[in-house]
């Protein structure tokens, strides 16, 4: 790629990602009373901020044991590896666009777990998959038991439901999507272009890796994984609404947890979902007809307990992974799997 067009490309991404987010952020801190925000931020409760650390570790944990498993039989990165990958993760999707995270996600995997990068591609595919998947179930669990008396939630449960249903039959067979990808790519652009021999080089790499996880096992393993970690996910944005004196029902306090996680799946041109994800959230808590500018403190002190989090867990877990002697790669790794 010419390197003004890519030049252009990433002032288009920063300045459409910086546009979105200020004027989110800008409505966010119009709305927001900053006394407010003030007593919210000196009135934790700290025994439920504990509470939500750990959920934000347990998190962490389940989330790099899964990356773990994708990467067997022959990984080549220990344990404390998956956990600074799994962090390091989440700290980029904070701080870059339009999601360019999961991009540098895909060179941690080249580099630190030495995979192809076609593999990382069909790695990072499958934890999406089981992601969709397993946030689709969670947030439909908790509509229909908050909303089911409502006739509009029943069309909004057919919809999510059949988006579920297709993402889960991706899901199952992604080997044969990914081959589909190829010969696409072939028919449309031909044997000679540059973008399809690469993409299809990638789609190979990756249906190959794929094919190596289909095993039963390794998918309920995945799933089971995943579960877990939407639902330590969940936890943790109810332990900080109870931390931070929110006046929520149980329920309330669930769906929004889940709809957090939802929004922040949503690729939107932001800087790290600045801006978009606060006011997603407020607006969650304004359905529950929570005022618009205790909404905004709430959602604002929920945001940047998240982040903060997210950077105290990569400062604890990993040494602890790494001390306990999980950080050498293991004996015999071959690299691109």
């Amino acid at each position: 790629m010419d390197q003004g067009l890519e030049r252009r490309s990433a002032v288009w991404i920063w300045g459409v990602s910086i546009l979105v987010s200020g004027a989110a952020l800008a409505w966010v801190l119009s709305q927001l009373d900053l006394s407010d925000l003030a007593r919210v931020l000196t009135n934790v409760k700290p025994g439920f901020m504990t509470l939500a650390l750990a959920a934000l570790v347990t998190e962490t944990v389940l989330a790099s044991v899964r990356l773990r498993v994708l990467l067997a039989p022959r990984p080549a990165a220990g344990f404390a590896d998956c956990v600074k990958m799994t962090s390091l993760h989440g700290v980029y999707l904070v701080l870059l666009p339009a999601r360019i995270g999961e991009l540098a996600y895909l060179l941690l995997l080249n580099r630190i777990a030495r995979q192809r990068l076609g593999a990382a591609v069909g790695n990072l595919v499958y934890q999406r998959l089981s992601d969709t998947v397993v946030l689709a179930v969670l947030f439909l669990s908790t509509v229909l038991l908050a909303f089911m008396e409502h006739a509009r939630s029943i069309v909004l449960w057919f919809i999510i439901a059949g988006g579920s249903a297709a993402v889960l039959a991706c899901w199952l067979s992604l080997p044969r999507l990914l081959t589909m990808v190829s010969v696409i790519c072939l028919q449309w652009f031909g044997r000679r272009a540059r973008l399809a021999r690469t993409v299809v080089l990638l789609a190979l790499q990756a249906s190959r890796w794929s094919r190596r996880i289909m095993r039963i096992q390794v998918r309920l393993s995945v799933l089971a994984l995943t579960f877990g970690a939407w639902l330590a996910a969940a936890a943790t944005v109810v332990c900080l609404f109870h931390a931070f004196n929110a006046a929520l029902d149980w329920e309330q306090m669930v769906l929004a947890g889940i709809a957090v996680q939802v929004i922040g799946a949503i690729p939107v041109y932001t800087v790290g979902g600045l801006g978009v994800a606060e006011a997603g959230l407020a607006g969650v808590l304004m359905a529950f007809d929570v005022e618009t500018a205790r909404a905004v403190t709430l959602a604002l002190a929920v945001r940047l307990a998240l982040v903060l989090g997210q950077v105290a867990v990569l400062a604890l877990v990993f040494p602890v992974a790494a001390a306990a002697g999980h950080l050498a790669p293991a004996s015999g790794a071959r690299p691109g799997t």
